[in-house]
Formats: C-alpha cells, sequence, structure tokens
C-alpha cells in the first residue's frame, strides 16, 4: 500500500468514526437528554472508548454540533479572491452557500435531529452559541491577516453578518420544514434568497 493510499484509509476511518460518535450523541440526547447523557454512553453507542471519544471532542456536546472543519477548508481555499472588503461578503456567501448545499445532499436527516435537539435544549443552544462565536473569532482572525490594511470594526461586521445570516436561515428551514402545510424548500434557495435580501437592504 502506498503512503497516499495509507493516508486517504487513515483519513477515512477517522472520519467514520467522528460520523458514528456524531450520530450516537445526537441519538442519546434526543432519547435522554444532554444532561442525563455521559460520554461513556455516548462512545459505547458508538463503538469506541471513552478515550478514544475525547480524541475526537472535548466535550459531549460538542460531539453533537456539526464541525467547523469544512468551513475553514471552503475559507482557506477562497482566500486567494479576497482582495479587499468589499470581497469579504461575496466569498463568506459563497462559503456558506456551498456548505449548506452539501449538508443538504450528505447530512439531511443528521440537521433535522440537531435542530430538533436546539429547538429542545437551552444548553445546547447554548453549545451551538459558543461554536459560533468561535467561528466569527476565526474568520476575523484570518481576515485580519489577509487584509492588514483594512478597518478592523468594518471586517468584523462583515464577519458578523455572514454567521448571522447564516443563522438565521438554518433556524427559518427548519421552522418551514416541521410546518407541514408550507412549501418545500431548500436551504439553499432559503440562503440565496436571504443574500438577495440583504443586497437589496445594503443599496
Amino acid at each position: 500500500m502506498s503512503d497516499d493510499s495509507a493516508l486517504t484509509l487513515r483519513a477515512r476511518r477517522r472520519l467514520e468514526t467522528e460520523t458514528a460518535i456524531r450520530d450516537a450523541a445526537l441519538e442519546l440526547f434526543l432519547e435522554q437528554g444532554p444532561q442525563e447523557t455521559t460520554a461513556d454512553q455516548i462512545a459505547a453507542l458508538a463503538g469506541v472508548s471513552t478515550r478514544t471519544f475525547f480524541r475526537y471532542f472535548d466535550t459531549k456536546e460538542s460531539a453533537a454540533l456539526p464541525g467547523l472543519g469544512w468551513v475553514q477548508d471552503r475559507f482557506e481555499a477562497s482566500a486567494a479572491s479576497i482582495h479587499g472588503a468589499r470581497d469579504v461578503i461575496p466569498v463568506l456567501n459563497r462559503l456558506f452557500l456551498d456548505a449548506v448545499t452539501d449538508l443538504e445532499e450528505t447530512e439531511s436527516i443528521r440537521t433535522r435531529k440537531f435542530f430538533r435537539l436546539l429547538s429542545t435544549d437551552a444548553v445546547m443552544r447554548e453549545a451551538a452559541g459558543a461554536r459560533d462565536a468561535y467561528l466569527e473569532q476565526w474568520l476575523v482572525q484570518r481576515l485580519s491577516e489577509l487584509l492588514p490594511e483594512e478597518d478592523g470594526l468594518e471586517l468584523r461586521l462583515l464577519v458578523a453578518a455572514g454567521v448571522s445570516q447564516s443563522r438565521t436561515v438554518w433556524a427559518y428551514w427548519y421552522e418551514l420544514d416541521q410546518d407541514e402545510d408550507s412549501a418545500t424548500v431548500t436551504l439553499s434557495q432559503l440562503f440565496s434568497r436571504a443574500s438577495q435580501i440583504l443586497a437589496r437592504g445594503i443599496r
């Protein structure tokens, strides 16, 4: 087996283990609540040791949250196209639109479970808020490094607007998804519509 093949196999196994842990956490949280669930229980349901669980996640709550690695990777891939503050919103829009499109295709069931959990548990809403705050901080830091001459306040506001837009679209999509009388609409459709609304408002 070549080094590249071995690396690919390790990456695939790591992803499979991470996914199994996430699924187990969501299942147990929805069944018995985060407060009544332990990391040991999550690990057992996922078929891994508790030690392995903590190699992947710092807390049991973080195991149920969508990962941020794909957002960060996509941002880095787009970094070369950011030449000024005017480029920030288009790049963030594309970043989150690509992300939600991927999730629609591969993780729609897990996404619904996650939002059902958020709608019923304050601890998980707090954890999700902390995750969003971390993402904002990371994006601001990277943009400050890429655009050192730009106004720091402007960069913060642009990032906050992008993350808030994404959060609002997700929540609205879940509300529509639970309403049997509402027309079927996809996350990507809502995100595109939100971008158009904000663009009109900015003008």
